[in-house]
């Protein structure tokens, strides 16, 4: 939902700006402002309906989770994306 959200945000930023925008961290920092404000908002709403069902805020796991090679990577990648995003 939030992904959609946004989404639907930097598609009507990219529909508003005509040409290259050379502001591109000012615009990113509103939407995550937004995105922040907008997430906060649905983890409010979550936890008053978990909380209206019953749950006590203990969260029972079978196994631990532990991080290996493949998630390293992954974060590799999306940190060098996202860098990439701000030189291009």
């Amino acid at each position: 939902m939030l992904g959609n959200f946004s989404l639907n945000m930097l598609y009507s930023l990219k529909l508003k700006s005509v040409g290259k925008n050379n502001k591109k961290i000012k615009s990113l920092s509103k939407i995550i402002g937004i995105l922040f404000l907008k997430s906060n908002n649905m983890g409010d709403e979550m936890y008053s309906a978990m909380e209206c069902r019953g749950f006590n805020g203990k969260f029972k796991s079978r196994h631990k989770v532990k991080l290996n090679l493949n998630d390293y990577i992954y974060c590799a990648i999306t940190c060098l994306m996202i860098g990439a995003f701000f030189v291009i």
